[in-house]
């Protein structure tokens, strides 16, 4: 699962149903009325966004120069433009990141932890520690972060390479990451993995179809040029 920033949209299905009644009766059932919610607010927001894109290209044959909600790609992609808005499914589920974190340092966090790990590590220019939720994907015995740059901030961070510290599958553990230079093929099989262990993900983020099979080659490799892939090495 990866974000992501990031928290998969898979990561939706996994709250809802890993997160057992027997255990969390109420949060259970808060849960499949919040996942079904997200379905129709997600909705009205690509209908909202289709009408400011049919805005802009009014504008644009008037002359008119009308601001578009999204920031621009970094490379030009076949993906409609309404598509590099973050989904409202992600927004909401970055707000529920401190359930999540405590989640994977309980003894419980077997309900996630195969694909969300925690990651702390130093601010730069701040000094601060952070600590966020990412999904992730292991490759060769590897792990993979992958995100948009135009969605997140936490992997401007790890430029230059920067040890930071894992919960991975309920233990401790230190590691040093590393952002992979797209052009790598090492960065081409991370969001390649990546977009296999997390296909709701991969379409809507970052506009890779399936096809019903694996991953389409072509749309990996186009947007593993808009893409952020973090590798982590543990100790």
């Amino acid at each position: 699962m990866t974000v992501v920033s990031d928290l998969s949209l898979d990561l939706e299905a996994v709250v809802v149903f890993a997160v057992s009644p027997v255990f969390f009766p109420k949060v259970g059932r808060s849960l499949s009325l919040l996942s079904a919610s997200l379905s129709l607010l997600e909705t009205i927001v690509g209908v909202e966004e289709e009408a400011w894109r049919a805005l802009v290209l009014r504008s644009a044959t008037r002359g008119a120069n009308v601001p578009y909600p999204n920031q621009p790609r970094l490379v030009e992609s076949s993906a409609p433009a309404a598509a590099h808005h973050v989904p409202f499914s992600i927004r909401v589920l970055r707000r529920m990141q401190p359930l999540i974190a405590a989640l994977l340092a309980s003894p419980l966090h077997g309900l996630l932890s195969r694909d969300v790990l925690l990651m702390t590590w130093t601010g730069r220019k701040s000094g601060r520690r952070y600590t966020l939720p990412l999904s992730y994907v292991e490759q060769g015995g590897k792990l993979y972060l992958c995100t948009r740059p135009e969605g997140s901030q936490w992997w401007r961070n790890l430029k230059g390479g920067a040890e930071v510290e894992l919960c991975f599958r309920g233990r401790r553990v230190e590691a040093s990451a590393s952002i992979l230079d797209r052009e790598s093929p090492e960065a081409l099989d991370g969001l390649r993995a990546f977009v296999t262990r997390n296909p709701r993900t991969g379409e809507m983020l970052y506009h890779v179809a399936r096809d019903g099979g694996p991953p389409r080659e072509s749309d990996v490799r186009r947007e593993v040029a808009n893409s952020i892939v973090v590798q982590l090495a543990r100790h």
